[in-house]
């Protein structure tokens, strides 16, 4: 017989287990369509078990590029972030911070422009959460493509010392050990950020007046 065979439980003695333990409940989110909220509602229950003192496992999460899925996990590594970073990671947190109000204030306080990985205030968040799905799920496709509309829209103009001194605000709520606040202040930095975008979007797409009058149909007389 094997050293396999012997470690192996026999499947009797699973099913064993599993009627001790009682059954589960499996809760299935159903939607009409792509994109109507079924993967951030999972996340939100999941926050709310948490909350209540539930161990909360994220198995698996397809993003599919969706800035509301991304809200929701940003917020988690910072909830994480100030659960697991060491103190030397939090000096380097404040470090890089340092280090951009020193470039804030040399374009004027009117961009922010941030280097990738290491310089990159969000990276070093999700990296600070010490999880490795997270850093999988945020640190690949989807880290690229919210790093371009940041630096292509959000970056630059009035927002920039805003998005500056909250990041400084989540920095310090990490320091602090306080996970919920961290998290709170995170996802509240990504929606104003989103916003900024969606609206600089809508500033570019937007017809002009004059091709408004062009495309307007004239009237029967």
């Amino acid at each position: 017989m094997s050293a396999d065979a012997e470690i192996r439980p026999s499947p009797e003695a699973l099913l064993s287990q599993a009627s001790r333990e009682g059954r589960g409940r499996l809760k299935v989110f159903l939607g009409a369509a792509p994109g109507v909220g079924k993967t951030y509602a999972m996340l939100q229950e999941g926050q709310r078990r948490r909350k209540r003192g539930t161990d909360v496992v994220v198995g698996f999460v397809e993003t599919h590029s969706r800035p509301l899925t991304a809200e929701a996990l940003e917020g988690l590594a910072a909830r994480l972030a100030a659960e697991r970073m060491s103190e030397a990671e939090i000096d380097e947190l404040r470090a890089l911070i340092a280090l951009h109000e020193r470039q804030v204030a040399q374009d004027h306080g009117l961009a922010y422009y941030q280097s990738e990985g290491d310089l990159d205030f969000h990276f070093c968040i999700v990296r600070g959460s010490h999880n490795a799905r997270l850093q999988d799920l945020l640190e690949n496709d989807l880290y690229h493509l919210v790093r371009m509309y940041r630096c292509q829209f959000g970056m630059v103009g009035p927002r920039a010392p805003t998005a500056l001194r909250e990041h400084g605000q989540i920095v310090e709520a990490i320091a602090e050990r306080d996970g919920e606040l961290a998290e709170i202040l995170m996802r509240r930095h990504i929606r104003a950020s989103r916003q900024q975008v969606e609206r600089r979007c809508l500033l570019y797409t937007s017809p002009s007046p004059r091709d408004r009058t062009r495309t307007r149909m004239p009237s029967s007389a």
